[in-house]
């Protein structure tokens, strides 16, 4: 039998398509997304870092950790302690939902604007984009959220 162009294109595109399905749940492109017993989400039980939560996370969950210690890795070997000091929730509009944080560093020592990972006890791993903001009481970390608003249940206003 003679491959003719044809087949072999339809050959070569469903091969190229079949390498990009995953072939178990439980590993995607060689990165794990769950284990038994060990939810996607989970990030106190997974080493992979969880990108989903900032989707999912707001105001009012980091309203809560006022006051309390941010471990940050500033490289694969050192870490930094952040103290979330402020959550500021601006309101822009019905759809859009608009916040940021504020973070002091009590060790005084500068952190360029970056993609940064974030520790906390209770949220796990997280990153997050800090910008460094000169106030009259020294140096703070803003992060800002803008993202729309999921769409409402029906009667819920």
């Amino acid at each position: 039998m003679a491959i003719t162009r044809r087949l072999f294109l339809r050959v070569g595109a469903f091969s190229s398509l079949m390498a990009a399905v995953p072939l178990t749940t439980y590993q995607t492109f060689g990165q794990k997304i769950g284990t038994p017993g060990n939810e996607p989400g989970d990030s106190k039980n997974s080493t992979f870092i969880n990108t989903e939560i900032l989707s999912f996370i707001t105001a009012s969950v980091f309203d809560e950790y006022i006051g309390t210690s941010f471990q940050v890795r500033t490289d694969a070997l050192n870490t930094q302690k952040l103290e979330l000091v402020q959550v500021k929730v601006r309101k822009t509009s019905e759809r859009l939902e608009t916040f940021s944080l504020l973070f002091s560093s009590p060790e005084g020592e500068h952190l360029p604007q970056a993609s940064y990972l974030f520790e906390h006890e209770q949220i796990g791993l997280f990153p997050l984009f800090i910008v460094p903001v000169k106030t009259p009481k020294g140096m703070l970390y803003e992060a800002v959220f803008n993202r729309l608003r999921g769409p409402q249940p029906k009667g819920v206003k």
